[in-house]
């Protein structure tokens, strides 16, 4: 079983603006409400995929009550941890394939909170891996969630990530170009991909805008993917679908676990539901995809999966 942990789930509500300007009021014919965070995330795509899984989640308040009942109603293995404070709630405004989304205040975690988590976390063992997601004001936490030596899939935040590295048994790396740039002052994905494998990462996987720009490393090769042009109608939860894709695939071999984890995040990216992927055209879309291996020579580069 994979756990995952959000520290700073949202209530989110999404609303197609085609064309954001400030300063003026917007009434979309349509709406999505639902809980959103990194690890979240990955759990709901991964879950989609038929991965046995279990999101822990720290909520309080009105809304972690609101967060667990939809948890509930969605279906999805959970366990929250009550937390003192409130959970937060944010709005995204998406159209033209791109988004915008305002993040409420960032919950803290008090020390019991945090004893709390940490005694379920441990409640659950043994897991497959632990996905640690978002950032948090308590990074002791991740830390000492590292020590336990469970394969850790970091998709945390700058310092955070940084420091679960030097702690943790990391089986993958997940940060974006601009994290690259906060943990090793670097935007090159190449630089970043080929640094957190000499960190002891596993896997390593550098994130970009769109998914199918994604840099890969593992076995001291690095990759992209070559993928067709496809629409975008909510980007929101590609990079989370990504990240669910590779864990679910990644027996396959590195080729075709990546050509499947492109296709997740590409899949997400034509739906307004945040990570929530749909098996069969995740398949589908990957045999459509093309691996590159970086660094072969000119007729070895291009492998077809």
């Amino acid at each position: 079983m994979i756990l995952t942990l959000t520290l700073d789930p949202m209530v989110e509500h999404l609303f197609p603006v085609p064309e954001l300007e400030m300063g003026r009021a917007y009434r979309p014919q349509s709406s999505l409400t639902t809980t959103s965070g990194r690890a979240l995330n990955v759990a709901r795509a991964l879950n989609d995929l038929g991965e046995p899984v279990m999101a822990v989640v720290a909520a309080g308040g009105r809304r972690g009550r609101e967060i667990e009942e939809r948890l509930l109603d969605e279906g999805l293995p959970h366990r929250v941890v009550g937390v003192r404070r409130e959970s937060r709630a944010g709005v995204t405004l998406y159209g033209q394939g791109s988004r915008t989304t305002v993040h409420g205040p960032r919950p803290g975690l008090s020390d019991h909170d945090v004893e709390a988590i940490l005694a379920t976390i441990r409640g659950l063992a043994p897991a497959r891996a632990i996905v640690l997601g978002g950032g948090t004001l308590r990074p002791d936490l991740y830390s000492r969630i590292c020590a336990m030596g469970v394969p850790m899939i970091l998709d945390c935040c700058g310092p955070s990530m940084n420091d679960c590295i030097r702690v943790g048994n990391v089986l993958v790396a997940c940060p974006d170009r601009y994290e690259c740039l906060e943990i090793f002052g670097c935007e090159d994905p190449l630089q970043g991909a080929r640094s957190l494998g000499k960190r002891g990462a596993r896997w390593a996987v550098i994130l970009e805008d769109h998914p199918a720009e994604a840099t890969y490393r593992t076995g001291g090769a690095t990759y992209r993917v070559q993928a067709p042009e496809l629409p975008v109608i909510q980007p929101g939860g590609a990079d989370d679908a990504l990240l669910a894709g590779l864990i679910f695939a990644m027996g396959r071999g590195p080729r075709r676990a990546i050509a499947f984890a492109a296709a997740c995040g590409l899949h997400n990216m034509q739906r307004i539901e945040v990570a929530h992927v749909e098996p069969a055209a995740c398949e589908a879309l990957a045999e459509r995809l093309e691996v590159v291996e970086i660094g072969k020579r000119r007729s070895d580069r291009q492998i077809r999966v």
